[in-house]
């Protein structure tokens, strides 16, 4: 596929799902967040910051069990050449993490105004799978082509370099 190996495009595909799906999770389950913690909120005056945190938290257990397994893919494939390299992992899930609980309050906030923002979110979550390089290898887009530069300006595509570097090419 894209003129890549299946040694080599399996992992990429497999944390290019694992790290759309928590980002999607963490998005859409936020917005209801605040809807779930409202008797909570009713009772006593807690921040509530927490209760995105705690769904970005679930979605963030369910990502790391997913970027185990994904890491154990990668090191039956191809190997892992630089193992200090996978240090970087955990500044990246640190970024990751406060990126998607941002983007969790922004949602729960906005669903407590307008409630089809989930569906919204939705829809323009799906827009976004294609226009970020989850299931297509960047470099097979034409450096000519304007889906390149679309992909360049993608800062979700940024995100999931973070966490793809370190495990397929052990760079930091």
């Amino acid at each position: 596929v894209f003129q890549v190996s299946i040694r080599e495009y399996a992992p990429f595909l497999f944390l290019g799902i694992i790290a759309w799906q928590f980002v999607t999770e963490s998005i859409l389950q936020g917005c209801n967040s605040f809807r779930l913690g409202s008797t909570y909120l009713r009772v006593r005056p807690i921040p509530i910051a927490i209760f995105p945190l705690r769904i970005v938290l679930s979605a963030g257990t369910h990502g790391l069990i997913g970027l185990v397994a994904a890491g154990l893919v990668i090191w039956f494939c191809q190997g892992i050449d630089h193992p200090l390299a996978l240090l970087s992992l955990i500044p990246a899930a640190m970024i990751f993490t406060i990126t998607a609980w941002s983007l969790a309050c922004i949602c729960g906030i906005l669903h407590t105004a307008f409630s089809d923002t989930q569906q919204i979110a939705e829809i323009t979550l799906q827009a976004l799978f294609y226009a970020t390089p989850v299931i297509y290898v960047p470099e097979s887009l034409h450096q000519a082509s304007w889906l390149h530069l679309l992909v360049e300006c993608n800062p979700f595509a940024s995100l999931l370099e973070l966490i793809r570097k370190p495990l397929l090419h052990g760079e930091l």
